[in-house]
């Protein structure tokens, strides 16, 4: 019964990590017809609301350090990672390159993680190794799209800016989840990725496409990416963490750029060259590797 049990949670995080994995053929099908920041503006909106009937209260945090820490937990897991991820795809066009360097998350927040002394981080030997093969890989990525393909080399260097971006936020949220309901704390990431977002907009000045809301294929994805992405995502990702425990399921996200992968061939007829698979698959190998406690058992 125990084992059936677990089956279960697994093929909900592999349900869940697919998911993850398409939204950024969903973002590369929104970008026809908004700009990055406005995907992200529209897609926290509707998962905020959503995020009301899990936790209408309470409305604020308990101390005003609280609420500073939520603003900037706002930021770096909201509008600044987002924009970066959304802007990085709107400039390369490639969801498969961008996910593979954006799943460097884990080996970047445990990097970020010593790099701040904070307790328990410590180099490993699977960590060093680690690191310097999903660099190589991520070079082997750029060089790709920088001379064969032509793609500017700024779409992959905002992914790790969304990378590191996320490193922080995860260190910063670390601490505050403790005192709070993972479900409040996501509203108020919510809320604070929409008010930061604003000032983006407003500077960019593009007016909103309030026409393009016409076309099913923006209304499809948008509710994807809002509704099973965000919000059905993070409610479900809830349990999977319980039940299989954060190492295991923060492994699962290691797959998630393959599931981009396959996709992004399918729905967007993507074409990688031998050098672009060929470093995905070495930035997807080290980033496994950082993740092992040891190279023993």
């Amino acid at each position: 019964m125990e084992k059936r049990s677990t089956l279960i949670y697994d093929i909900l995080a592999l349900a869940i990590v697919a998911v993850w994995g398409m939204t950024f053929i969903s973002t590369i099908k929104c970008l026809k017809y908004l700009t990055p920041s406005q995907i992200f503006f529209f897609r926290f909106l509707v998962a905020y609301i959503g995020m009301w009937f899990f936790a209408p209260k309470p409305l604020m945090s308990q101390s005003w350090r609280d609420e500073v820490r939520l603003l900037f937990a706002g930021i770096t897991g909201g509008s600044l990672y987002f924009f970066g991820e959304n802007t990085a795809l709107a400039v390369s066009n490639q969801a498969s390159c961008i996910s593979f360097i954006v799943c460097t998350t884990p080996l970047v927040t445990s990097l970020l993680a010593i790099a701040l002394r904070r307790k328990g981080a410590r180099m490993t030997a699977p960590l060093a190794i680690g690191s310097v093969i999903a660099l190589v890989g991520i070079a082997m990525v750029m060089l790709n799209g920088s001379v064969f393909e032509g793609i500017p080399v700024s779409g992959y260097l905002l992914a790790m800016v969304a990378s590191l971006t996320w490193a922080f936020y995860t260190i910063l949220i670390g601490d505050i989840s403790e005192k709070y309901s993972t479900a409040f704390v996501a509203r108020k990431v919510f809320f604070y990725g929409l008010l930061t977002i604003l000032p983006v907009i407003w500077v960019q000045g593009v007016p909103m496409n309030w026409e393009a809301f016409r076309e099913p294929d923006l209304i499809l994805n948008l509710t994807f990416l809002a509704v099973v992405a965000s919000l059905g995502g993070y409610a479900l990702w809830t349990p999977v963490i319980k039940y299989l425990g954060p190492v295991k399921s923060t492994n699962y996200l290691y797959l998630n750029p393959v599931f981009t992968l396959i996709g992004a061939v399918i729905l967007l007829g993507e074409k990688m060259t031998t050098l672009s698979l060929i470093g995905s698959i070495v930035t997807l190998l080290g980033v496994w590797l950082a993740g092992l406690k040891s190279f023993r058992r």
